[in-house]
């Protein structure tokens, strides 16, 4: 994405998304990700379009922006015309455990023509739960946790964003917490 907020962009910001893409494609990268919505909040199918194609041999994600979508089974439709290779979505909830029939429904409606990737609220504690009751084979998960700063030295009267007290904190992805989501989705599966 060319910045945050929402997902419909004038054409200075897809001529970015497209020397991104292209750079992607240069550097060897496995897939890009990005999602285009028009005024509507229907999928941009010509601009998807346009950005799948530039992509291609790379894998295409539609991202979170399907979420925003007026009518997620026409933006399913509309996403599988623009040939992307799959949908990065918590079936229009919050999290995909309080869209998880959404996703289940969209399962169908999809009819394996597009892969689906569940994203949004995803833990060890969830991942199996989500994965029994959609049928997804993916799932999308962040799971940095919040560790302590090393440094003994810590000015508290000077705050470098809008969070105070988050300079003396990093975030990072916790092994433990990789094996046991590793672990509840193989549960799921077996």
């Amino acid at each position: 994405r060319p910045r945050g907020g929402d997902f419909f962009y004038r054409d200075e910001e897809i001529e970015i998304m497209s020397r991104s893409v292209e750079t992607a494609k240069y550097l060897h990268a496995d897939g890009v990700v990005f999602g285009v919505l028009d005024e509507d909040g229907n999928v941009n199918s010509t601009r998807t379009r346009q950005l799948v194609d530039l992509a291609r041999p790379l894998n295409v994600t539609f991202h979170r922006a399907f979420d925003m979508s007026a009518d997620l089974f026409r933006a399913l439709e509309d996403v599988c015309e623009t040939g992307a290779d799959r949908i990065l979505t918590s079936g229009g909830e919050q999290t995909c455990l309080q869209g998880v029939d959404m996703l289940a429904r969209l399962a169908e409606a999809a009819r394996g023509r597009i892969t689906r990737m569940a994203g949004g609220g995803i833990g060890h504690d969830n991942a199996a739960a989500i994965v029994e009751r959609t049928g997804v084979n993916e799932i999308h998960v962040g799971l940095s946790s919040p560790v302590p700063s090393p440094m003994l030295y810590r000015n508290l009267r000077v705050s470098m964003g809008k969070a105070p007290g988050r300079e003396y904190q990093r975030m990072q992805v916790l092994e433990e917490n990789v094996r046991r989501l590793r672990q509840a989705v193989a549960l799921a599966k077996t």
